[in-house]
């Protein structure tokens, strides 16, 4: 199975790798041009930056970056209301193995103190027809 797996990833990887690849290098002179940032805030205080030249690609990957990370951030609580909602179904689950159990035992104990039961009531029932009959056989003569 983990052959087939890999054998899959790698197809994955080639199948979405190939286009990116291609336009990477049709449009390689733009990744590769440098450029820095600016920002220049004037209203509160006067504020002039620049930042150091990189290539277009870092930015491009630089983005991908924070975007992934503020993604993350943004579905954490949702993961922590499901990680939470998971292990309440887990200790429900392990109740209701320890009920099952329980109830099983409960079954058992009285399925096999019942025929005992069962063999008592037979035997009373055949002693009581054991006295009649020889009750019947005394009055007969």
């Amino acid at each position: 199975m983990t052959k087939l797996k890999i054998s899959l990833w790698l197809l994955f990887a080639i199948l979405v790798g190939t286009p990116i690849g291609y336009i990477g290098y049709l449009n390689h002179s733009y990744f590769l041009q440098a450029s820095s940032l600016t920002l220049v805030l004037e209203k509160p205080i006067n504020i002039n930056y620049a930042s150091p030249e990189i290539t277009n690609i870092g930015y491009w990957v630089g983005c991908i970056i924070v975007t992934w990370l503020v993604i993350s951030i943004i579905r954490l609580p949702k993961y922590f209301r499901t990680k939470k909602i998971i292990n309440l179904l887990q200790e429900q689950v392990a109740d209701q193995k320890i009920e099952i159990a329980q109830l099983l035992a409960k079954q058992n104990s009285a399925s096999l103190a019942q025929p005992e039961m069962e063999d008592t009531a037979e035997h009373s029932e055949e002693t009581e027809e054991v006295i009649e009959v020889e009750a019947t056989q005394k009055s007969a003569p």
